[in-house]
């Protein structure tokens, strides 16, 4: 016997991952305040922040665009409105990962003395 999560049940999920992502981002913020010399670090904080933003994004934009049920600030959206606003959520996750890519591989070329 299997048991469906309903999708009202997960959608906070995403919000508490939004809110793990703002966390790392400040986190990043207050060490380039404390240390401006640990430049590497704070790049690679917010690009995990960056990529914690876009993959969420990425799998609410594929949810809500397979099951026509969308959940922005607070406002519920279903049918096809659901559908084309998940599908730009995703083209925006997408987008928001490769940056978080880029900032990643950037910290190769980061030297550790700026």
């Amino acid at each position: 016997m299997s048991r469906k999560v309903p999708l009202y049940r997960i959608m906070p999920m995403f919000d508490l991952t939004k809110v793990l992502g703002t966390a790392i981002a400040l986190s990043g913020m207050l060490l380039m305040i404390l240390d401006p010399s640990g430049m590497r670090a704070f790049v690679v904080l917010i690009a995990f922040a960056l990529a914690t933003y876009g993959l969420t994004d990425i799998c609410e934009g594929v949810l809500a665009s397979c099951t026509g049920i969308d959940r922005t600030a607070r406002k519920m959206r279903t049918g096809t409105a659901a559908k084309r606003i998940g599908w730009a959520k995703a083209g925006f996750g997408v987008a928001t990962l490769s940056v978080a890519i880029m900032g990643i591989f950037a910290t190769s070329s980061i030297t550790s003395t700026l």
